[in-house]
């Protein structure tokens, strides 16, 4: 009962606050772009995207599934984007609810935020898009996985490059063919006698690589462009650490173990994977340029530090009639696919949907009493911080607890608890001076299970 209060009290702020909401459209060819700004909501709030459609009418529904109930409330930038829609003049309308079916066995009624309308002009083009996906979950039990060399086949080394080769900046880039991997780098100074050395380790599904000089130091520097081939990786999403982060964290994709299933003007895409995240929550979007369609995958929430195997598929369209090839995760390997579409065209879909992070948080000053049936690590708060941030959990009965604090590299930065601990809720301030900006994230354990926050530090 008092968790359903909290949601009203959520609903209620929502309604006096969505007059300062900002609602527009986009419109290329047959696609809009719904945009929904402002959206003022609880900090913890995740939004499932549903659409209605009744002739040139259109009923959006953000709907927020709910996770974990933080004691704040920030603003959100949200957007849909609808295509295969026929020609003519549509009124849209967003409404947002919270979907409690896990706590109540009720959706509460819609709050409006309203309406904004457009046209779609005539011979406007149909671009296929995300109809659906499935996702199995983990296959197996989890695994943490210890370092693993893995063998550098070749590399190459440019020698010193002119001047006019320096360019602004360095910069990393990644490729995969098949199994392996191959990091390009662009070095604006380093030893003119450079003579590279590379290593390579797997820890979960981030792989470390690492560069020493090994040649005679000399009295100048130049650019360099530098690539090394790693290999061989099991199917699966990988993250680079290299230069601890400096020139970025790219992703590489091993897209071993993908077939394609055509069913009229559909096209699904089936990925059995070795290893990927196991707290992996797929996010897919796929568009069409010219002959080629491109599906991206990413994850939506935070990673875990453990692997397990997956079967995942998504699924694609309307396609018109032809030949197309498949660029998976910008992998270079390339599939193609034939489209025999004796349907013609489409009904109108949700090509794809945005959240924003949460920002201009604002504290809930009378705390919400959790309940304490649930094992729940609380969003800290304040996120971002800059000295020191407070973090709650709710604890159902008396037991043993874990919580540290982890880098985006995986390395322990910090215990907070490791001790027993009685039912209810609990905070802990988190006041660290000596740790770098960055991203971190909160591991709290207990034998109900693991729970994970994201928490950026800024200085």
């Amino acid at each position: 009962m008092k968790k359903l209060i909290f949601f009203l009290i959520i609903l209620f702020n929502g309604f006096l606050i969505c007059q300062t909401d900002s609602i527009f459209v986009e419109v290329i060819n047959n696609t809009a772009i719904i945009h929904h700004n402002q959206n003022f909501q609880n900090c913890a709030s995740k939004f499932q995207i549903n659409l209605n459609l009744n002739d040139s009418y259109i009923e959006i529904i953000e709907v927020d599934t709910v996770g974990p109930i933080a004691n704040c409330m920030c603003y959100f930038d949200l957007s849909a984007t609808i295509t295969n829609l026929v020609p003519g003049e549509y009124l849209a309308e967003i409404f947002s609810t919270v979907d409690t079916t896990i706590f109540t066995g009720t959706i509460h009624d819609t709050i409006p935020h309203g309406t904004v309308t457009f046209i779609i002009e005539e011979n406007s083009t149909t671009d296929p898009g995300y109809i659906n996906s499935t996702d199995s979950g983990c296959l197996t039990d989890p695994v943490k996985s210890t370092d693993e060399e893995i063998e550098m086949i070749s590399h190459t080394n440019s020698g010193c490059l002119g001047e006019n080769s320096k360019g602004d900046s360095s910069y990393i880039s990644v490729s995969t063919y098949g199994h392996e991997m191959v990091l390009f780098w662009h070095a604006l100074e380093l030893n003119c006698c450079l003579e590279p050395t590379w290593t390579g380790f797997l820890t979960n599904d981030t792989f470390h690589v690492a560069m020493i000089d090994t040649g005679m130091p000399c009295d100048c520097l130049c650019p360099f462009n530098l690539s090394v081939t790693f290999g061989s990786f099991e199917s699966g999403i990988y993250v680079l650490d290299f230069l601890d982060g400096i020139l970025g964290y790219p992703n590489f994709t091993i897209g071993s173990n993908i077939s394609i299933n055509v069913n009229e003007d559909m096209m699904t895409l089936t990925w059995d994977i070795a290893d990927l995240n196991c707290c992996y929550l797929p996010n897919w979007q796929g568009y069409l340029s010219n002959d080629t369609f491109f599906v991206e995958l990413t994850n939506a929430t935070i990673p875990c530090y453990c692997l397990c195997p997956y079967h995942l598929t998504s699924t694609y369209g309307p396609f018109e009639s032809g030949n197309y090839f498949l660029n998976f995760n910008y992998c270079d390997d390339i599939m193609n696919f034939h489209v025999e579409n004796r349907k013609g065209r489409g009904s109108p879909v949700i090509l794809n949907q945005y959240q924003s992070e949460c920002y201009s948080i604002v504290a809930i000053d009378n705390d919400p009493v959790t309940d304490s049936d649930n094992f729940l690590l609380l969003p800290p708060y304040p996120n971002p911080f800059n000295s020191s941030t407070i973090i709650k959990f709710n604890i159902p009965e008396k037991t043993q607890i874990s919580l540290k604090i982890y880098n985006i590299k995986g390395n322990l930065v910090d215990v907070l608890l490791d001790q027993v601990i009685f039912s209810g809720t609990n905070s802990i301030q988190w006041n660290r001076q000596n740790i770098p900006s960055g991203i971190y994230f909160i591991h709290l354990v207990t034998d109900k299970g693991i729970q994970t926050q994201k928490i950026l530090l800024l200085k």
